[in-house]
């Protein structure tokens, strides 16, 4: 038995008596380095608290009325050592703000001196994170303030936290459209590691003297139980607020599609919080980057959650989002109460950060430690105020982790929490839904970011011709067979492509196929295939057109399209192929691609730009 001073144990006695007589108990301490405190000294376990470490003995006196026994027990205490510490901290050099005090305890089997340690540490941690100093007027230098990382903890089990800053400088082009960067720095920030919660960027700023633009990119980094999951931080939550700098300075966003670099490696996408600056040696700036002070454990990713942003059939897309509690179980409802109905927000012009598409429905769980079911779903508003489910939606599924680029299929389940089909009540006033009933038992204490299963697959323009090439348009044939045996050609579709040197741009094309439909009921996905390739519309060719978007010169071999599919669950996302050439339409190497249904959330189809082809008119 392990015994730690001021901490209770137990001691109990057994005893019998042969007459079947009462039995009476009385505890007491007979020797010890101090007087322990003893309660429930007549009954058979005793409590004892002692007060100092050392060696003690306890004797337990048992009598039936005619005879008393009595036994003792030894028991070695050990040292348990109890600190409480305050800590003040204060602003530094060139900055201002109010001290700031935190006391913290702590305790410790090694010793005294280790439990001081322990509790100042905490103290000064919590007194660092309280802190807010500003740069005074004459200051020189590049600060970033950044949150609390101790606050992100905050309810969150086993969680440790850390930032990490890349910093790269552009070294050709111009600062929105780079050609060429340069990697600076990518100092790891952590909750302890930071100085009144500013981290000093001077030193990496001042090796490049002069008029520069630098790149900060910020990844946000999570570990749970020894795993480890990183969440990419959007461009938007780097601000410069410091008002009067010294100098030329400005802040935007750049979109890093164009320029492939170690910073830019997140699904092959990256958006840049871009500081431009007249003189690094002469300027005083001070940046904050806005995590927000607690961490959402219970949050959306919107990206993708209305359809009609990519174009399908009218009127299929909703305006609404639905949170409401259920009465009851999915299985069997009740009734349900709308807690919220917003519109959401989406940013299709930056559809690949994610962060800037989530939303936080965390305070309206209020930490719930029972069971709850609450309904989340895409809704129409109706003139009258009413809401319109559609019954065939697929609805939720949770992220398989923070990390963006690991994304799993619907069914998915967290400890303490799953997603279901909600049925329909007796009284009709429940309309039914796929995946829509989110179940908790308790709510979960780690973070959860549940997503609607909406993939869509997009096309890397990027290059896709030189400008001395005549193409203005790709053609899609939609292939009745398979692409080395087709029996026909289904629907066919072109689209106009634009700036070959700009990917971010309107004509980095959502594939809107009337065949992804069936994308809203995944289980009933039929794979299909397809052939692209690189084509000039003919405006002014009259008559009747093969194509019924109209004529076309399409170029055999001039659309190949790159095998980069994901692997989820164990099956990949496409296949690439050769087309055999049906009818009018010729062959085509890499060209046809075949649509499988294990959709990971979006997939871009990369494709390798092939100059010339002898031209074939439809």
């Amino acid at each position: 038995m392990v015994v730690y001073a001021t901490i209770p144990l137990s001691l109990s006695a057994s005893a019998s008596s042969p007459g079947g007589g009462t039995l009476s108990y009385r505890w007491s301490q007979t020797s010890g380095p101090s007087p322990a405190v003893l309660t429930n000294t007549a009954s058979p376990t005793v409590t004892v608290t002692a007060p100092v470490p050392g060696n003690y003995v306890f004797s337990c006196a048992v009598g039936d009325g005619f005879v008393t026994n009595t036994l003792t027990k030894g028991v070695t205490v050990l040292p348990y050592f109890v600190s409480s510490q305050s800590y003040t901290a204060s602003c530094g050099a060139n900055t201002a703000g109010a001290p700031v005090t935190r006391t913290a305890g702590a305790t410790s089997l090694v010793s005294q001196a280790d439990a001081d340690a322990v509790a100042l540490a905490a103290a000064v941690s919590a007194a660092n994170a309280a802190l807010r100093c500003d740069p005074v007027q004459g200051f020189i230098g590049w600060r970033l303030v950044v949150p609390s990382l101790a606050n992100f903890a905050s309810g969150v089990t086993s969680a440790v936290f850390s930032v990490q800053l890349r910093i790269a400088v552009l070294t050709s082009g111009t600062p929105l459209k780079p050609v060429s960067i340069a990697p600076v720095a990518s100092p790891i920030y952590t909750s302890g590691s930071l100085t009144n919660n500013l981290a000093d960027l001077s030193t990496y700023f001042a090796a490049y003297p002069g008029a520069q633009t630098f790149y900060l990119w910020v990844q946000l980094t999570l570990v749970i139980n020894g795993v480890t999951t990183v969440v990419q931080i959007p461009s938007s939550a780097i601000s410069l607020d410091y008002s009067t700098p010294v100098g030329t300075v400005s802040g935007t966003t750049v979109r890093f599609r164009d320029v492939e670099t170690a910073f830019t490696a997140y699904q092959g996408y990256a958006s840049a919080y871009a500081l431009t600056v007249g003189n690094t040696s002469f300027s005083a700036v001070q940046m904050t980057l806005n995590l927000s002070s607690t961490w959402d454990t219970f949050s959306l990713n919107l990206h993708g959650w209305d359809n009609r942003a990519y174009g399908v059939k009218p009127g299929k897309g909703y305006d609404r989002l639905a949170l409401s509690v259920l009465t009851g179980t999915p299985a069997a409802p009740l009734r349900d109460t709308v807690l919220d109905v917003r519109s959401a927000p989406y940013n299709l012009n930056d559809p690949y950060d994610f962060a800037v598409n989530r939303i936080s429905y965390t305070p309206y769980f209020n930490g719930a430690a029972g069971s709850a079911v609450y309904l989340l779903r895409r809704v129409r508003a109706n003139a009258d105020g009413s809401l319109s489910y559609d019954p065939n939606e697929t609805g939720l599924r949770f992220e398989a982790s923070l990390n963006q680029q690991d994304y799993t299929t619907p069914g998915l389940s967290f400890p303490g929490a799953s997603i279901s089909n909600l049925a329909e009540n007796d009284a009709g006033s429940i309309t039914p839904g796929n995946n829509v009933a989110v179940s908790f038992n308790p709510f979960p204490g780690n973070p959860v970011l549940v997503a609607y299963p909406m993939p869509r697959f997009t096309l890397s323009a990027f290059k896709w011709r030189l400008s001395t090439d005549p193409y203005t348009h790709v053609f899609v044939a939609i292939i009745n067979g398979t692409p080395g045996n087709p029996t026909g050609i289904g629907n066919q579709y072109a689209f106009p492509l634009d700036d070959p040197a700009v990917l971010d741009g309107p004509n980095n094309l959502f594939l809107n196929l009337a065949e992804f439909d069936t994308l809203l009921s995944p289980t009933g996905f039929t794979p299909f295939s397809a052939v692209f390739y690189s084509a000039v519309y003919n405006p002014s060719v009259t008559g009747r057109s093969i194509s019924p978007v109209g004529n076309y010169t399409i170029y055999p071999n001039s659309f190949p399209l790159l095998r980069n599919a994901r692997v989820v669950n164990g099956a990949v996302t496409y296949t690439i192929s050769n087309f055999a050439g049906f009818s009018a339409y010729p062959g085509a190497v890499n060209g046809a691609i075949t649509f499988s249904g294990n959709f990971a959330y979006g997939e871009t189809l990369y494709h390798a730009r092939v100059n010339g082809g002898q031209a074939f008119s439809l």
